[in-house]
């Protein structure tokens, strides 16, 4: 391999984090597999929501021959209460538990060719940050971020979920067990007899269906006693401006129709070749006898367009999208304390004020 000659910066500043955008894009378009939530639509969409005056932007770039060729999208999250804890986290996570958008697969993105050589440059930039501890969540085993880190700080690799995907063209209803594909017959005649109809939703009406979805998802987990994913206006703000993004072309929703009434729906982001299956609706009052989620994900993985159908994080044991006859890949959460006597102590004073109050 030849060595490349590779020069590093480090943004700070939002406006100049937008000026590489279109590279960044390209450099996504280029790499093998980079996930939707590494790109910048996702991510400079997630900044303007969320962002607060105590984080600071840390964005390592490498230009090659004036050309951007590794990014790595990050900031430090400094805590506004003593001791004052300084945390690296990928943009796109670190935004309040009841409102975050579950940013998935955050990675370090270059090419497979040159992660050795960009490791090797990476480490004293990374090193030298004065930071008390990384927290990258929801990262693939195998991707390129956890072998930096696990590198640089001999983190373990535990696993602690699976990523669940099926690869389209190698997918057929065959794969499912007896018991799911006398379901799906079932239903499929049952849905017949009442006149539904599956469809993509055109994007001149995904502000209708979306919020039929809401309506839907909202109500089972208030039937539960739980907040919803959108519970809080941010999540909901952050999804209206994605929508809006490209004409639409960022996201998809499958449904179910019977009589002119969406009774099902499915939201989906869409990015390159894959499909990432983000949340969903339905009518459990009239219809949960049908399956209607199970039925609406089998018309969609057989009609679409992507060739990765793509569940995202589940449970090691027990996840419902292992019966779709899925593909697994290892993920794990990253957590590495770098200033131990800090974070004991920050720990220690959470406790106590629980504990008085």
């Amino acid at each position: 391999m030849n060595k490349k000659n590779f020069e590093w910066h480090i943004i700070k500043n939002i406006a100049e984090l937008n000026k590489i955008s279109t590279q960044w894009a390209s450099l996504i378009e280029s790499t093998t597999g980079t996930p939707f939530f590494s790109h910048p639509d996702w991510i400079l969409n997630w900044y303007n929501i969320y962002w607060q005056e105590n984080w600071q932007l840390y964005v390592i770039v490498g230009f090659h021959n004036k050309k951007l060729t590794v990014i790595l999208p990050s900031y430090l999250q400094h805590s506004t209460s003593w001791p004052n804890i300084s945390t690296l986290y990928p943009l796109g996570q670190g935004e309040p538990e009841n409102e975050e958008v579950s940013s998935e697969y955050c990675d370090l993105i270059v090419n497979s060719e040159d992660l050795e050589q960009v490791i090797t440059e990476l480490a004293p930039l990374i090193l030298n940050i004065k930071i008390d501890q990384i927290i990258w969540r929801s990262v693939l085993i195998d991707s390129a971020i956890n072998e930096l880190l696990t590198r640089l700080f001999n983190s373990p690799n535990v696993i602690t979920n699976y990523q669940y995907y099926i690869e389209q063209p190698k997918w057929s209803i065959d794969l499912l067990s007896k018991n799911t594909r006398s379901r799906y017959k079932r239903a499929c005649n049952q849905f017949t007899k009442l006149g539904a109809k599956f469809q993509w939703v055109n994007p001149n009406e995904y502000d209708l269906y979306v919020q039929n979805m809401i309506e839907y998802h909202q109500g089972r987990w208030t039937e539960k006693g739980k907040l919803g994913a959108f519970s809080h206006k941010n999540f909901q703000l952050f999804h209206q401006k994605l929508m809006k993004l490209d004409n639409g072309k960022l996201v998809a929703m499958s449904a179910i129709i019977i009589k002119n009434n969406p009774i099902a729906i499915n939201y989906y982001l869409a990015s390159n070749n894959t499909l990432y299956f983000y949340q969903c609706g339905w009518d459990e009052l009239n219809y949960a006898r049908l399956s209607p989620g199970l039925i609406l994900h089998l018309w969609s993985i057989t009609n679409s367009q992507h060739s990765i159908y793509d569940f995202m994080m589940g449970e090691l044991t027990d996840s419902y999208k292992a019966k779709y006859g899925c593909d697994k890949k290892s993920m794990t959460n990253i957590i590495i304390p770098i200033n131990k006597v800090k974070l004991i102590l920050n720990k220690l004073i959470k406790k106590s004020n629980i504990l008085r109050t």
